[in-house]
């Protein structure tokens, strides 16, 4: 009867910590980090229209 207690608290716990530990940081991370990429290479694309713009007129 112990056993099976600690085994569902062990599980319960366990599954909460893998849950915050490896799910939730790397997530936000990675947006920061894909939103920021995405700005620049939209940024640098802008700038290359630009510059052949500028070029071919």
């Amino acid at each position: 009867m112990k056993q099976s207690i600690v085994l569902i608290l062990g599980l319960l716990v366990g599954y909460f910590l893998i849950k915050k530990m490896l799910f939730s940081p790397p997530k936000r991370k990675n947006k920061l980090g894909f939103r920021k990429r995405y700005e620049v290479r939209k940024k640098e694309k802008l700038n290359a229209r630009d510059e052949s713009l500028h070029q071919d007129g």
